[in-house]
């Protein structure tokens, strides 16, 4: 006879003697409520993003909708500039040339002519160019009657034909050489002075005078002692022998 086998409860203390189950029962109830408490969260959720998103669409609406209106100043009108102050009109006198004059052309042509004077008298020698401006013919007495500055004390033009010529070149040339300043020649710097000769009737120079200085004054004195030594031919005016100034370039170079 098979021995029966008496089925013992296990102790209280072994481990897993409490299993859970792994869907447990559930109550309708339980889910309906559950159910609907999520229903409500998510409709307030829903609810609170909805008027958020309206409330921040009004505040840009009216962020828009503001507008500042600036009132402009009324615009200015400035008065009328003053009209140019009256011009005198010049005065056209008629000049009657003597002696070394420089005539040009007027800036206003006057429009009435006077008629010629026949009691007018002109002279030739009014108009030879011998004298001063203002002076008469030969350059003596002005029409004021003050002392006419002689030729020989400035440079000017005086009216000739022929002009004076150097005649000893090959002597100027050797001047040239022995007056060049030794310290500018080794240097190699060179120049060109040019020089007033005021020249008689005879050819011979009377006085001279730096016109344009050459930057050195070595080379300026250097060009005043080769101008002593040049003789010139006499200038004419027609067929007489004139006093003239010319002004000739003295040139130092070191080729």
């Amino acid at each position: 006879m098979a021995s029966e086998k008496k089925a013992t409860a296990p102790p209280v203390d072994a481990p897993f003697a409490n299993l859970l189950a792994s869907r447990p029962p559930s109550s309708a109830g339980g889910t309906v409520a559950a159910t609907f408490v999520s229903l409500v969260v998510h409709t307030a959720v829903l609810g609170a993003l909805i008027w958020a998103t309206q409330a921040i669409a009004e505040e840009i609406t009216d962020a828009d909708e503001e507008v500042t209106v600036i009132e402009l100043p009324p615009e200015l009108e400035l008065p009328p500039p003053p009209p140019p102050p009256d011009q005198p009109q010049p005065q056209v006198t008629q000049d009657i040339p003597r002696g070394f004059q420089t005539l040009a052309v007027p800036d206003i042509v006057p429009t009435d002519i006077p008629p010629p004077n026949p009691t007018q008298v002109f002279r030739e020698q009014d108009f030879l160019g011998v004298g001063v401006r203002g002076g008469v013919g030969d350059g003596e007495v002005s029409e004021t009657g003050d002392a006419v500055v002689p030729l020989s004390e400035a440079p000017r033009f005086v009216p000739m034909t022929v002009r004076p010529t150097i005649l000893n070149e090959d002597e100027v040339v050797r001047a040239l050489e022995r007056t060049y300043p030794p310290l500018l020649r080794d240097a190699g710097i060179g120049g060109e002075a040019t020089v007033w000769f005021f020249i008689d009737v005879d050819g011979k120079i009377l006085k001279t005078q730096i016109d344009s200085p050459s930057g050195y004054d070595a080379l300026d004195q250097a060009a005043l002692k080769v101008a002593e030594i040049i003789r010139f031919s006499p200038a004419q005016n027609r067929d007489k022998t004139v006093q003239v100034w010319v002004s000739l370039p003295i040139k130092f170079s070191t080729r």
